[in-house]
């Protein structure tokens, strides 16, 4: 039985990634039927047509829920960085299974969005919450994020084979990457969580922020020839090999403070699982094959 019935984009979106991955890696029709219907399903009710992008939460007969009804994701505003990321991801995956061509404006557009109304140009950090006509409801910076969406806005860029985009995309990845480099790395390598206008808010180091560091700064390494990225790849994956991978019982551990001690020692929880992890080192393997 249900226990929350709320219709999550964020989560939409998670599923459409995961069923077209599920028939990349079998090739059964079933989950990708089941992708291009949830895909339909979210195209009708999640997009905003009207001012583009996606909303945040809906009712189980998706009757958008109000700011004081839901919580989940975006307590600040109707559209965030975060699902908008996770949407753009999504529907990258579905193209490289199903090369529709409504998908296909629909992730152009998206991408367009990124760059031009989530993404500060003034600072190359995203803006984490937004009001229905993109006006910021936040100032607040999530170096994660930042360094996730340098690495997939490239992604993306490359599965939808616009050459243009691909190199506008490269130069956007430098220097969000360089900019995260500059004003959320610790000095032992770790990436920090959170800033505001005035400094650093949470000094918190998360396990999934630590994954994509890797991966974003040895990115940024691949596109630019930058040695200080390829060391900020090397120094974050350090940290987590020092103080965030449980060698006692495996998988890496949630939470840890500025000094390393572990604050909350969770593997699986609504927000944890091996998803930045895993996929950070699959990606390393790869990159790390054809540059070596």
């Amino acid at each position: 039985k249900p226990l929350d019935t709320r219709k999550v984009v964020y989560g939409q979106a998670f599923g459409i990634y995961a069923l077209a991955e599920f028939h990349r890696a079998t090739g059964d029709r079933a989950p990708l039927d089941r992708a291009i219907a949830l895909y339909r399903t979210l195209e009708s009710h999640g997009h905003d047509v009207a001012q583009r992008g996606y909303f945040e939460e809906y009712t189980r007969e998706w009757k958008r829920l109000s700011y004081s009804e839901r919580s989940l994701v975006s307590p600040l505003g109707s559209k965030s960085q975060n699902t908008l990321l996770h949407v753009m991801e999504a529907y990258a995956n579905l193209l490289r299974v199903w090369p529709d061509p409504e998908l296909r404006g629909n992730l152009n557009d998206l991408v367009d969005v990124m760059l031009t109304r989530v993404l500060n140009p003034a600072n190359h950090h995203l803006r984490l919450f937004l009001a229905d006509d993109w006006t910021p409801r936040s100032d607040e910076i999530s170096f994660g994020h930042d360094i996730e969406f340098s690495w997939l806005l490239l992604e993306t860029a490359e599965v939808l084979g616009d050459h243009d985009l691909i190199a506008r995309t490269k130069t956007v990845a430098v220097e969000i990457a360089r900019a995260t480099l500059a004003e959320g790395v610790d000095a032992d390598g770790a990436l920090l969580s959170e800033a505001g206008p005035k400094g650093l808010t949470n000094t918190h180091k998360e396990w999934w922020q630590q994954a994509e560091a890797v991966t974003g700064f040895f990115n940024a390494y691949q596109l630019s020839g930058d040695p200080r990225f390829l060391q900020a790849s090397r120094h974050a994956w350090d940290f987590i090999e020092a103080h965030v991978i449980d060698r006692t019982h495996g998988e890496w551990y949630n939470l840890l403070a500025r000094d390393g001690t572990v604050l909350s020692p969770d593997k699986v929880s609504l927000w944890k699982c091996p998803y930045h992890d895993g996929r950070t080192c699959m990606e390393m393997v790869e990159r790390l094959t054809l540059v070596l």
